[in-house]
């Protein structure tokens, strides 16, 4: 499994941000498969962004050190 699956299927049982957007997919039509799915993408657009964060901290503190 790989680590995205297991943090997505683990946070739908634990979180209940998680669980509300499972619901809320499964509401608006999508099976639970597809809604998974969704989740999936919303945790790496997560990530994604947070890595970008991170990045941009990172530039900034060594053109600091740099000057």
């Amino acid at each position: 499994m790989a680590a995205r699956e297991t943090v997505t299927v683990l946070g739908a049982a634990v979180e209940e941000v998680a669980k509300a957007y499972l619901a809320r997919r499964i509401a608006m039509g999508n099976t639970k498969t597809e809604a998974i799915r969704a989740l999936k993408r919303k945790l790496s657009d997560v990530v994604y962004r947070r890595l970008l964060a991170d990045a941009e901290v990172t530039a900034v503190a060594s053109l600091g050190e740099a000057a």
